[in-house]
């Protein structure tokens, strides 16, 4: 019995260690999804602008932006990311610090605000943004007592640091339930290409053709309001907010403000959570900021309950060049 257990002990062991060594060497992207794909291709854009050094408008934000806005009719680049709030803003922001910025367009939903989804699963995961400011975050959350950013977003996460407490061994075993899933190379393989020339061809804006008109089910915002009671900004969020604000007076860069539009066909939260929201907004932006308040569009301009088709992100975007 003990030979057994040493010998399936054994092959485990050996079994780690190859996975292990497959993640140094496998590219991520093969493997990690669309949304790793995505970040790539903005840290890549960032890179490249902050070698160049020249002239820009950027578009700072989460999903919404990312997806909701034509950059290339801004003449600006689009560096909005899914799921981030604005702990990711100020650190893009931080990379273009020797870029001459001209001009932000700044969008982030209240849910981005109060809460986060992707921290850990994609900002913390992806391995794009420096491990020193991930601890920096983490950090501070833990010294404003917050919760919300010490959600690892996935039960297995909290299972595996428990059982691995070297933690570069957590983070590579994390990519392992990834590199077993087959659909993602397929997906990888078949998708890539028209993905990052998308993305090229617009400004890295990450537009998408729909023909959906979804409706009928409660935005995220409905979930925090019930929850909570009313719009409370999260405190690490709030800090960071606070800080973005102050790096891009600092560097007398234009800002403008852009509440997406909202779906009419999905359950919002309260006109009173959204009141809330703008009142904590708005001491928040500088003098002069422009600011477009929030509108609803039919069901048919969005791809789901929160992002623009293609074809209303343009539109969209060309209204705001005419206000």
């Amino acid at each position: 019995m003990n030979n057994f257990l040493q010998k399936m002990g054994l092959r485990l062991g050996v079994f780690i260690a190859i996975m292990l060594l497959l993640t140094q060497l496998m590219p991520k992207r093969w493997y990690m999804g669309a949304d790793y794909l995505r970040w790539e291709s903005v840290f890549t854009r960032i890179e490249v602008e902050a070698k160049a050094k020249s002239p820009i408008n950027i578009v700072l934000g989460d999903s919404r932006p990312e997806m909701g806005l034509n950059a290339c009719k801004l003449d600006a680049v689009n560096f909005g990311l899914g799921g981030t709030s604005p702990v990711e803003g100020f650190y893009i922001l931080s990379q273009l610090s020797e870029v001459p910025i001209k001009k932000v367009y700044l969008s982030y939903s209240p849910f981005h605000i109060q809460s986060q989804d992707c921290f850990n699963n994609r900002t913390g995961f992806f391995g794009f943004v420096e491990e020193e400011y991930v601890e920096e975050v983490l950090k501070l959350s833990e010294s404003l007592k917050d919760t919300v950013f010490q959600d690892n977003n996935w039960e297995w996460l909290d299972e595996l640091d428990k059982s691995y407490p070297n933690k570069w061994v957590q983070k590579q075993l994390r990519y392992l339930p990834n590199m077993r899933n087959l659909s993602l190379y397929r997906k990888y393989y078949a998708s890539h290409q028209a993905i990052e020339a998308g993305m090229k061809a617009n400004c890295q804006s990450y537009l998408f053709e729909s023909n959906a008109c979804p409706a009928g089910e409660a935005v995220y915002e409905v979930e925090l309001e019930e929850k909570q009671g009313k719009f409370l900004p999260n405190p690490v969020n709030a800090y960071y907010f606070g800080k973005l604000i102050a790096e891009i007076q600092a560097r007398n860069i234009e800002m403008e403000w852009i509440n997406m539009p909202l779906n009419e066909g999905s359950v919002h939260p309260s006109q009173q959570y959204y009141s809330d929201f703008e009142r904590w907004l708005k001491p928040y932006l500088p003098e002069g900021t422009a600011y477009h308040d929030f509108s609803f569009l039919p069901a048919c301009d969005f791809i789901d309950l929160s992002h623009l088709n293609k074809e209303s992100a343009n539109a969209f975007t060309a209204g705001l060049l005419d206000r």
